[in-house]
């Protein structure tokens, strides 16, 4: 029998899975919000405003939609999107490799028609490194931007709907519209085809 409580255990188990995020009891920091629009809507949303903050799209996870199609068709939506940045990757892994176990980083939808909840795990901002920090601050303040942009109702914002989402600001560089393509590329900050993948495609005897 041990002689430790089982919250020790349970932290130091925390400790060796998420060695960046530190003992926090539950689940890494997540920032979310709850969203009444449709998913398409939601991600059409999120996608945009992940460009809008110069990211890329990196790959999509239709996990949900894969899991009624292999028979569960009750199952909730579960919608993964990917994002990196080659400039703020290189920054950050030059200060602390180790935070490569943390990338790329991801924006969640999850839940069913008329009820959804759109969230994405902070990066970690007490690393002991100052630069490093106020990096990842920054980072944080993006992906809860992107968030809440994605979860907000437009339909009370008529400009949204006839004019489009506000302009990037300057200096902003938005993707080509032909990239919807996919195919093995070279990662690039100017050009990145996004892969969407639905995981429904694969074999029955592959994982997820």
């Amino acid at each position: 029998m041990s002689r430790f409580p089982p919250w020790i255990s349970v932290c130091v188990l925390a400790v060796v899975l998420f060695p960046v995020s530190g003992c926090t009891p539950g689940k890494p920091d997540v920032y979310e919000k709850t969203s009444v629009k449709t998913l398409p809507d939601i991600l059409e949303d999120a996608e945009f405003s992940i460009t809008e903050h110069n990211l890329r799209i990196v790959d999509r996870l239709h996990i949900g939609r894969s899991v009624r199609a292999r028979g569960n068709k009750q199952f909730p939506d579960y919608e993964i999107i990917l994002y990196c940045s080659l400039t703020l990757a290189e920054k950050m892994l030059s200060i602390d490799p180790a935070l490569i176990n943390v990338c790329p980083g991801r924006i969640t939808v999850r839940g069913t028609r008329g009820h959804y909840t759109v969230s994405a795990p902070l990066w970690p901002e007490h690393t002991g490194n100052n630069e490093l920090n106020r990096l990842l601050h920054d980072m944080n303040g993006m992906v809860r931007a992107i968030v809440d942009y994605a979860a907000n109702d437009w339909t009370d914002a008529p400009a949204h709907k006839d004019h489009g989402p506000p302009l990037p600001g300057p200096g902003t560089t938005l993707p080509d519209a032909g990239h919807r393509s996919t195919g093995a590329v070279e990662i690039t900050d100017h050009a990145l085809p996004p892969v969407d993948r639905d995981l429904s495609r694969r074999g029955a005897g592959d994982g997820i």
